[in-house]
């Protein structure tokens, strides 16, 4: 039964048409925290710490909520999921000359037998329906996940269509970690309303 749900919720998201619709900060910051809060039951399986930078944001962007509210539910229990216990998953924003991008990074889980983090040659492949670096299942984020390894597929072709854009690779961190740490980055990227 649960399959066949997890199935259906697939088929209706591929179906939905998301209308594009311009956010200014005020909603942008909104959306984030009530994302944020509509996760936390998740946030604390590995009590991990939230850490939101000021999202100033003076110009529209094209988005929509609801599109945006479910992508960033996604990117964070992926954040969740695919980082150690008890660290910090920070959020934030920032302008560039077309748009505004937005930043959750998180601590990179040392998988046994398998590959850890996202190396540069896969990056592209994240986003290929049922593809899936490892085979790291953990039955407590299971409620979230849109499932079947095609959140992020899903997520894509949405943000791509309303003109958005959005990549995940491993970076080094300099500047929340006492001393340089490799991370995994998800960069939503909105363009601003013209």
């Amino acid at each position: 039964k649960v399959i066949k749900e997890k199935l259906d919720n697939v088929v209706r998201i591929f179906d939905l048409q998301f209308e594009k619709e311009m956010i200014d900060g005020n909603g942008m910051n909104r959306i984030i925290h009530e994302s944020v809060l509509s996760v936390e039951p998740l946030r604390i399986i590995k009590d991990h710490k939230i850490k939101i930078a000021p999202i100033e944001i003076k110009s529209k962007v094209v988005g929509n909520a609801d599109l945006l509210s479910m992508a960033i539910r996604e990117l964070l229990t992926n954040a969740f999921k695919y980082s150690s216990e008890k660290t910090e998953v920070h959020i934030s924003c920032f302008k560039h000359d077309d748009g505004v991008s937005f930043i959750i990074m998180n601590s990179i889980l040392p998988v046994q037998n398998g590959i850890t983090g996202i190396p540069p040659e896969l990056e592209y492949e994240i986003f290929e329906p049922f593809f899936k670096i490892n085979h790291n299942y953990d039955e407590r984020f299971y409620r979230e996940e849109i499932g079947f390894g095609i959140g992020l597929s899903v997520i894509k072709h949405s943000i791509t269509k309303i003109g958005g854009d959005i990549h995940l690779r491993e970076i080094m961190d300099h500047v929340t970690s006492a001393t340089p740490t490799k991370k995994i980055l998800a960069e939503l990227i909105l363009p601003y309303h013209k």
